[in-house]
């Protein structure tokens, strides 16, 4: 991740660095570029929004995710569209 090419992050990279074992080396390289180089697309983010839902530690889940979206902006489709495919997932199970 260098230079001025931006990086999309997938669901299982980004599922991966809200758990509080997430490898070093992900964390301090995600940290060291600098905002709006890595990005989130719209349905990542709905399968996260799901994913922490579900889980059993929802509410720490939910913070690590709230410092991910502050750090990590999501390609504009735009959160709403991401909130409304995270709650028909949630429904159709």
């Amino acid at each position: 991740m260098t230079g001025d090419t931006p990086y999309l992050l997938d669901t299982a990279t980004a599922r991966t660095l809200l758990k509080a074992d997430a490898p070093a080396e992900l964390r301090q390289r995600i940290r060291a570029t600098r905002y709006g180089s890595v990005w989130l697309s719209a349905i990542t983010e709905g399968q996260l929004h799901t994913w922490v839902y579900h889980s059993p530690r929802s509410h720490t889940l939910s913070e690590a995710l709230g410092l991910l979206l502050r750090n990590v902006p999501t390609v504009p489709f735009d959160r709403s569209a991401a909130l409304s495919y995270a709650a028909l997932c949630r429904d159709a199970d």
